[in-house]
This record gives structure tokens, C-alpha cells and sequence, in this order.
């Protein structure tokens, strides 16, 4: 219909560029009870007539800002529904496409019920995406209260099969941390978390539905800890609650990591960090090592690098590499370009900076004297760095993304006979 006239027409399951219209000398009331019983779908409650002296129902309020991922708990107002839909004789039965009309004023909770009989399954077990008018563009219609106010004429709704979330519920994507790879991060799948629900419980329904995927995890030995982008964030502890005690955003991600052991990280005030021992003689790096501390003093980190490698405390010297994590480096920069043995108290401070679990740390004894290298051991040891920085450079970073089409148009210049060649 028109769309100044309360009816859009759309193409529900795909693109379609059929579209219907109605008389244009009809009323808003005659419209919404136009159209074959056996193709209609009327809302309950208006079925009956509308007269000059019934009251119009009040329009719905324009939205300020769209925003497809929020939910509303309000009830749909009470409001007149048009619906009726005609297959796309044109299109392919690989995929079913309607030519609907609809009433703007008609939610898209309305809207699903609708379209329930043509998709198969109920209105909770799908998702409306509207594409752009190219299909170069998808958004998800989540709110089950807003109207069709915003859609046009010959807009595309496309139908996905999937749980509709409630609005207590956020959809992760988790991935796996493996240290000393040169893969360390790795997507594994995405999760629906609810309000409410422990860490604990998740990390078992996440951990039960890999084990069927032929991984064998221990639930006493995997953790899930925060993802900051491309760094490894807080430790989430099973007691901890969605929401209440872990807020939840659109890019809140995780980590499952498996342990050696048991998890030790009990408290929320414990600090959790990565170590590696740097070997100044031999230009090597150990694998990465995991500490827990009580407090941020840097005398009790120092105490605890001397127990795991036997180096007296006043000789150990630490710096903190850049980058992401891993924090890789060339080891020829390593020893003469960070700060090592930096002048603080308390690992918070400048220029350490460490304010959450997950920092990376290296040490090394300070008595070690650093490699004279030959130019030919220099030699090898940068080609051996750049087989590795190509190694990792070639890392599937993969992330289940939605894919966009890139269409190019090649302009076609009209010659002019001045400027082309004339014989």
C-alpha cells in the first residue's frame, strides 16, 4: 500500500520486488478490512467496524532513536491490524518470498504472529532482519512493541530461524585462550546468558556442550575470565552473578581458558598475571607462567618470581612488554628496549599500569649478562623472527561476522567528437 496511506508492503523470507496497493479512495477504517478472509490475519478484539464516531486510536509516539537490541516490557497498544500476503510467483522455491500488506500501526509482535503459517514454526523461534533496499545491510527487529511506522513501502524483512532473546537475556560469543600458541585466541561459539544466572553455571552448560563436541574439559579446571578486545581481562569466579555482579554490554565476550590445576583464584581482590623468564645468555623466553597475588606491592610479586625460579629477590629485574596480548617482541629488542627494574612500589603505578588480571610481565636474573651475537648468528636469528612474524601474521582471526557484498559500478564517459579521433 502507500506509505502515506497506513499499509507497507515488503518482501517477508527475502528480497522482493513485487509489491501491491489499494484504492486510494478508500478510508484508513475500509482498508483494514480489505482483502480475501482466507489471506487476512485480523488481530482479536477489531474485528467489528469502524464508524465516523468511533474515536481514532491514538498514534503511536515517533521513536527518538532506533535501537533494534533493546527490549520493552510494555504491552502493544490496542490498534487496528491489516495483514495479507500473496507468494512471489516470480521467485525460485528454493526460497519462499510473500508480497505482504500490512497496517503501519501493526507491531512486530503482530507481524510474527502473521507470518507464523508461512515460516512453520512459532513467532519466539525466528528473527525479522530488515535489509536495505540493496540487501547490503542487515538489523535486527527485537522490539516486540514497535509498530512498522518506520518501514516503507518495498522494503525487504528478512526471516532468520533462532530463539528471539527475552530482555533479561544477552547473546556472547566465547572463545578459547591457549597459551603458548600461535593461535592463543580461538572463537569456540556463541552463548545466550541470562540475568540471574551464576558464572558457575554457564561455565558447566558451555564446558557440557564442547565435551559433545569431542573436547574433554574438567569443569575444576577451566575458568571463564572477560575479553578486552584482543587482551585477556578479568578472572570471573563461579560465585559471581550476570548482571548483578558482572555487567553485561553488547561486546562482552569471554574467555574459557583450561587450567593445569584447580583454579586458586578465589577472591575478587586477588590479582592474576602472566609471566615469562627472559634469558639474557641464550636470547630465550620460557612459557608463560601464571602468578596469583594478594595484593599489587611489587616486593610480594618479586617474592613469589623468586619461588617459581629460584633467583634471589634482589636480583630480579621485570619489565612490561607493549602490544596485545601475547605482548610478542623481537627478543633482539627485548633486554635494550623496555624498562626494566622500573622505579615503583605498587604494580598500579607508572609506568607498569596494571589495573586488572591478565597483564603480561617478563623477568629475568640480573647477574646474566646479555649474548654477544656474531653477524652471522644475528643473521639467522632475524630470519628466524620473520618466518615467525609471518607464522603469526597468518593467524585465523575468524569471528562469525555478518559478510557484506561490495558492488562496483564502472562509469561509462559519452566521447565527445572533439576529443575522439576523426578520421
Amino acid at each position: 500500500g502507500d506509505e502515506e496511506s497506513g499499509g507497507v508492503s515488503g518482501g517477508a523470507g527475502g528480497h522482493s520486488d513485487q509489491s501491491t496497493s489499494e484504492d486510494s479512495s478508500l478510508t484508513d477504517s475500509d482498508r483494514t478490512l480489505i482483502g480475501d478472509v482466507q489471506d487476512e490475519c485480523v488481530s482479536d478484539g477489531d474485528n467489528q467496524l469502524a464508524s465516523p464516531s468511533d474515536e481514532e486510536p491514538n498514534p503511536l509516539p515517533a521513536p527518538e532513536e532506533e535501537n533494534w537490541d533493546e527490549h520493552s516490557n510494555q504491552p502493544p497498544p490496542k490498534q487496528f491490524t491489516y495483514f495479507k500476503a500473496s507468494p512471489d510467483s516470480a521467485e525460485l522455491k528454493k526460497t519462499l518470498k510473500l508480497c505482504i500488506q500490512v497496517d503501519k500501526r501493526m507491531t512486530m509482535e503482530s507481524l510474527k504472529s502473521c507470518l507464523e503459517p508461512y515460516v512453520g514454526v512459532p513467532a519466539s523461534c525466528f528473527k525479522l532482519y530488515r535489509s536495505g533496499g540493496a540487501g547490503d545491510y542487515e538489523t535486527p527487529r527485537t522490539r516486540q512493541c514497535d509498530s512498522l511506522s518506520s518501514l516503507k513501502s518495498e522494503d525487504n524483512l528478512i526471516v532468520r530461524l533462532g530463539r528471539q532473546l527475552t530482555g533479561d537475556e544477552h547473546r556472547i560469543k566465547v572463545y578459547q585462550l591457549v597459551l603458548d600458541s600461535t593461535q592463543p585466541i580461538k572463537y569456540l561459539c556463541e552463548w545466550i546468558i541470562a540475568k540471574g544466572v551464576t558464572i558457575g553455571q554457564t561455565k558447566k552448560e558451555i564446558i557440557d556442550d564442547l565435551n559433545k563436541k569431542h573436547m574433554n574439559l574438567e569443569y575444576n579446571k577451566c575458568r571463564l575470565r572477560k575479553k578486552n578486545w584482543k587482551n585477556v581481562g578479568r578472572v570471573y569466579l563461579d560465585w559471581q552473578v550476570w548482571v548483578d555482579d558482572i555487567m553485561v554490554y553488547s561486546n562482552s565476550d569471554v574467555f574459557l581458558q583450561e587450567l593445569a590445576e584447580p583454579d586458586t583464584v578465589k577472591s575478587t581482590s586477588q590479582l592474576s598475571l602472566f609471566v615469562r623468564h627472559w634469558h639474557p645468555a641464550t636470547l630465550t623466553l620460557d612459557p608463560f607462567q601464571e602468578v596469583i597475588l594478594d595484593t599489587y606491592a611489587v616486593d610480594e610479586f618479586k617474592q613469589t618470581l623468586s619461588e617459581i625460579s629460584d633467583i634471589p629477590v634482589e636480583n630480579i629485574d621485570f619489565a612490561k612488554p607493549t602490544g596485545f596480548f601475547p605482548c610478542e617482541m623481537s627478543v633482539l629488542k627485548i633486554h635494550t628496549e623496555l624498562d626494566w627494574n622500573p622505579k615503583v612500589t605498587s604494580l598500579d603505578g607508572w609506568p607498569v599500569q596494571i589495573n586488572d588480571d591478565g597483564g603480561v610481565i617478563l623477568y629475568k636474573d640480573s647477574r646474566e649478562e646479555l649474548k654477544t651475537l656474531t653477524q652471522e648468528e644475528r643473521s639467522e636469528l632475524l630470519t628466524k623472527e620473520s618466518a615467525r612474524a609471518g607464522a603469526a601474521s597468518t593467524v585465523n582471526t575468524y569471528s562469525p561476522r555478518k559478510e557484506r557484498p561490495l558492488k562496483i559500478y564502472l562509469e561509462r564517459r559519452p566521447v565527445c567528437v572533439g576529443e575522439a579521433d576523426v578520421d
